[in-house]
């Protein structure tokens, strides 16, 4: 998906890569339908979550909490792995037993890149990546790199709060890649972008390959 400046000075998002999103000019006119279903949402994610919600913190991954993300990361990588097929360089571990991911240090070296840590009651909950490459190389000012919640999280509303509070921090154009064949992170991306308020997306395809 991807974000970017509205004719009315008001942040659009774009996401792409495989398969991605594209936000464009903002239309204020709602159906009904899709007002009532926002305040049933929200009405049942106050009541679900009130403990949560109040006790999410998103903060930069300080060099010491480094090694965490790191642990978290292989989770993350095994679980992509599953989308990965028999035969393809994809999915695969090294030698050590471990994915690897290039990039990862520069996370701490680089400005233009950013590791959250993402913590729930005090407890360590996931993380997340950002930096500016662009996927569908339109150009961008924000890339959501790499999206990470434990299981024990998920399906609970904390990743799409997340996500929500990640986009809105940060502003000017949005890129979110998204692997067409990942249909669980479609529906949840898909989820993210139609609920942001001020946002409009366009979905666009990519190439398969990046």
């Amino acid at each position: 998906m991807r974000l970017s400046e509205s004719a009315i000075d008001l942040p659009v998002f774009r996401l792409s890569r495989v398969l991605g999103f594209r936000l464009t000019k903002f239309d204020p006119v709602e159906s009904l339908q899709k007002q009532k279903w926002r305040l049933q949402s929200h009405w049942l994610y106050l009541c679900v979550m009130p403990n949560l919600l109040q006790n999410l913190q998103i903060a930069k991954a300080t060099i010491v909490e480094k090694p965490a993300v790191a642990r978290m990361l292989q989770l993350y990588l095994h679980d992509f792995s599953e989308f990965a097929k028999v035969g393809e360089p994809y999915g695969e571990i090294g030698n050590d037993g471990t994915f690897q991911y290039e990039h990862f240090d520069s996370y701490w070296n680089e400005a233009e890149r950013e590791a959250l840590l993402l913590r729930v009651n005090g407890h360590i909950a996931g993380f997340v990546l950002v930096n500016q490459w662009s996927a569908s190389s339109l150009g961008t000012d924000n890339s959501m790199a790499e999206f990470f919640v434990l299981r024990k999280y998920r399906r609970s509303g904390i990743g799409k709060l997340v996500a929500s509070k990640i986009i809105r921090q940060r502003s000017g154009k949005w890129e979110i890649p998204v692997a067409d064949y990942n249909q669980p992170a479609l529906a949840f991306w898909r989820s993210v972008v139609s609920s942001l308020e001020h946002y409009s997306h366009e979905e666009i395809p990519g190439d398969g390959r990046r």
